[in-house]
C-alpha cells in the first residue's frame, strides 16, 4: 500500500487507512504532457536502432494490442500497451527514460477505456501502433514522430471525449 501510496494510486486517511484517490482531468493532461515530451523524441532518436531482426517481434507486440482490444480484454490490452511502449523506448538505451515512462503509465489509469471498447474506436486506437512500426521499419523517423505525438494526444483525448489538449507539432 505505501508503494501505491508513493505513486499517488492511494491516499492515507487517517484513523482509516487508503483510498484510490480520484483521477481529475488536470492530473491526466499533466501526465499526457509528460509523455508528450518524453516518448515521441525518444523513439524517433532510437529508430535507427532499432536492429531489422527485431521488427517481428515489434509487429507482434502492437498486434498483441490490437488482438486484445478486439477481444475487449481490457487488462490485457492494457499491459500489451504498455510493454510495447516500454520495447519501443528501449531502443533509446536510457534506462531513466524506461523507468519514468513505466510510472507515468502506472500513474495513468485509463479512464473511459471502457466505454471506447464499448463504441469499437478501441481496436481502431490499437491499430495506430502497427503504422509506427512500419514507419520505424521504414526507418521514417520524423513519420514516427509525428505518429507517437499523434498517438499520445488521441489516446488522451478520445478517452476524455474532447480534441486534443496539447500539441508538440509546432
Amino acid at each position: 500500500m505505501l508503494d501505491l501510496s508513493k505513486e499517488g494510486l492511494v491516499e492515507m486517511v487517517r484513523n482509516k487507512g487508503f483510498r484510490v484517490t480520484e483521477v481529475n482531468e488536470q492530473y491526466l493532461d499533466e501526465i499526457t504532457q509528460l509523455r508528450l515530451l518524453i516518448e515521441p523524441p525518444v523513439v524517433r532518436d532510437g529508430v535507427d536502432s532499432i536492429p531489422n531482426e527485431d521488427f517481428p517481434i515489434l509487429r507482434q507486440a502492437a498486434q498483441e494490442i490490437v488482438d486484445q482490444a478486439t477481444a475487449h480484454d481490457l487488462v490485457e490490452y492494457t499491459e500489451a500497451d504498455k510493454r510495447f511502449h516500454l520495447l519501443l523506448l528501449g531502443y533509446a538505451g536510457n534506462r531513466r527514460i524506461l523507468k519514468l515512462v513505466e510510472e507515468l503509465r502506472d500513474q495513468a489509469r485509463l479512464v473511459g477505456l471502457s466505454a471506447l471498447a464499448d463504441r469499437g474506436e478501441l481496436a481502431e486506437s490499437a491499430r495506430e501502433h502497427l503504422a509506427i512500426v512500419d514507419a520505424a521499419e521504414n526507418r521514417d523517423a520524423v513519420l514516427v514522430h509525428q505518429l507517437m505525438i499523434g498517438h499520445i494526444e488521441q489516446t488522451r483525448s478520445v478517452w476524455a471525449g474532447r480534441p486534443p489538449v496539447y500539441s508538440a507539432h509546432g
